[in-house]
């Protein structure tokens, strides 16, 4: 059955270094950065805290603020391109890198249907107020357009025709879409799940190595605020090689889940598309 065929190659062909690496790689730098930017305003919003309103630390703060905001934005920008590439790579068997030079072409499209899903996502999220509608509505939404970037890299579909063309292999196959896209998400899910659940350990020997900890801290309602910065911050500082060890097995479960679902779908995408004409 192509559903869990390609279920089963998204699950192999995610283990493969060529495309596991560039994207661990990024979302590793991003973690590795984001920590390092956020010791610095935690030790500002303590002084703050601490002492009064001064302005060196909101300075700090709105610095590494704005620095933070400049990360995820190159992040994204480079996380639309890779993506691309991925599906061009495992569509075509060519090297990652060289797919990323093949899908410049395609970049803008990809980035604009990337920025429709997030702002309808975020419209849904500000206009509805029950949070399990909303929910349902964000999963709708990444049901009809879960062919979209795929349609764009394989069939150079513009936006408008790669949306169309998701909705309607939806629209044809519903009961095959609808359970590939439940199958792939549980797994993916149920994957992170026990990833964490094996790193656990390694939690324990975080929370052990805390100074903090230790010495069984009681936080009265009067400091909980600064204390808990305080301790924080202390913590990230003191045990940052263990954070970042941490992080790094963290950012590696997030990039085999991220690239085995869009292995899988492209694999499905590819099969569905040979068998019928959908536009």
């Amino acid at each position: 059955m192509p559903i869990f065929e390609s279920i089963k190659n998204g699950l192999v062909e995610s283990m493969k270094l060529k495309y596991i690496f560039p994207f661990l790689f990024l979302n590793f730098i991003l973690f590795s950065t984001v920590v390092l930017f956020v010791i610095p305003i935690m030790y500002s919003l303590d002084q703050i805290y601490r002492t009064e309103v001064s302005p060196i630390y909101v300075s700090i703060i709105a610095v590494n603020s704005l620095s933070i905001l400049i990360v995820l934005v190159i992040y994204y920008l480079l996380k639309i391109w890779f993506i691309g590439a991925l599906i061009h790579s495992y569509y075509r068997k060519k090297d990652f890198f060289d797919s990323l030079e093949k899908v410049k072409k395609e970049y803008l499209n990809i980035f604009l249907i990337s920025l429709i899903l997030v702002g309808i996502s975020a419209l849904i999220t500000l206009f509805v107020r029950n949070s399990n509608l909303s929910t349902i509505f964000i999963m709708i939404l990444d049901l009809l357009l879960i062919f979209s970037f795929q349609s764009v890299v394989i069939k150079k579909d513009s936006i408008k025709l790669a949306i169309a063309r998701s909705i309607a292999i939806v629209k044809r196959l519903p009961s095959k879409v609808f359970l590939f896209w439940v199958t792939t998400r549980t797994l993916a899910l149920t994957i992170f799940i026990v990833a964490m659940l094996l790193f656990s350990p390694i939690a324990y020997v975080m929370n052990k190595v805390n100074p903090f900890s230790s010495e069984g801290t009681i936080y009265t309602m009067q400091h909980y605020s600064s204390d808990f910065i305080i301790n924080t911050m202390t913590y990230l500082t003191m045990n940052y090689p263990v954070v970042i060890t941490f992080g790094f097995l963290v950012m590696l479960i997030v990039s085999y889940v991220e690239v085995f679902l869009r292995i899988a779908t492209t694999d499905f995408f590819v099969k569905v598309s040979r068998r019928k004409r959908f536009l």
